[in-house]
């Protein structure tokens, strides 16, 4: 049962937030939590009251979002840290862990939920590529939208950097653990269970740190900002970026994760342009 408080007063209290120095964001976040138990004569949806569009739209001029940051770090920095890291069969399988959990979010653009949903049940392995299957709804995934695989393509230029093989190798080295877990990512320490969504970020972040990036500033879900930004930089087109991201409008891309437009290539088949391989391939020899 709602709860019926005159529109005034919701402004009051949303007022008092502002003065106190709550962000643009907090105060349409309590708004939102309002709207769920409160209604308003005449409006069920106090978000469409005159008066809240109002106080709304001057709290944004006054106290606009401010993104976390203006500029991102280049990728090139990372790949290039990772191309020092040595084989795959030698170090540390934690190092090995963070290598294959940062390419596989850098070279698709994708978030952390979705590399943490990888399941070894539900990958097709090749030389030439590799396809993880969804087996869960993910924070993307919308009603009546369609669960696409996530393939990675082999980078045969370089192997050091190559994902199916740093997949690949991982997988090895996984099973020699004797772990109960189908997922792909499992913790490097007994009893070896599938890594938690936070454990591969953290393993994430700490290869960001470890190539110079300021984790203090960017964290690990800046990858996917780093990642699509460069994309676009190297000539992709608009779509495939966007596709990549899942994205379904280039709205979201450009206000959260792209600051400029850029000019993409003027022809050719977005689906048959692989976003890791333009990555890797950018990689100074």
């Amino acid at each position: 049962r709602h709860t019926t408080p005159q529109i005034e007063h919701i402004i009051s209290f949303l007022t008092e937030l502002f003065v106190s120095g709550k962000s643009y964001r907090t105060i349409l976040g309590y708004r939102s939590a309002i709207n769920a138990v409160a209604k308003v004569a005449y409006y069920p949806d106090i978000c469409q009251h005159p008066l809240m569009q109002r106080f709304v739209r001057g709290v944004y001029n006054i106290r606009p979002p401010i993104p976390r940051f203006s500029r991102i770090w280049d990728v090139n920095t990372v790949f290039t840290y990772i191309k020092q890291m040595g084989d795959n069969d030698t170090m540390p399988m934690v190092q090995l862990s963070m290598k294959v959990a940062t390419l596989l979010m850098l070279l698709t653009g994708k978030r952390c939920n979705s590399i943490d949903s990888f399941d070894v049940n539900y990958m097709d392995l090749t030389g030439d590529y590799c396809i993880f299957y969804p087996t869960c709804l993910l924070k993307h995934h919308r009603p009546g939208q369609t669960m696409k695989a996530i393939k990675y393509r082999a980078f045969h230029d370089d192997t050091v950097v190559c994902p199916v093989q740093a997949i690949a190798d991982y997988y090895v080295r996984r099973s020699e653990y004797s772990t109960k877990s189908t997922k792909f990512f499992v913790s490097t320490k007994p009893p070896h269970d599938g890594a938690k969504k936070d454990t591969i970020a953290n393993w994430v972040k700490r290869l960001l740190v470890a190539a110079g990036v300021d984790t203090r500033v960017y964290k690990t879900h800046s990858c996917r900002s780093a990642a699509t930004s460069k994309a676009l930089d190297l000539g992709l087109p608009l779509q495939t970026v966007l596709a990549a991201g899942d994205w379904s409008s280039q709205t979201t891309f450009f206000r959260h994760y792209r600051k400029e437009i850029l000019q993409a290539f003027p022809s050719g088949d977005p689906a048959e342009v692989d976003v890791g391989n333009i990555l890797l391939s950018n990689l100074p020899r």
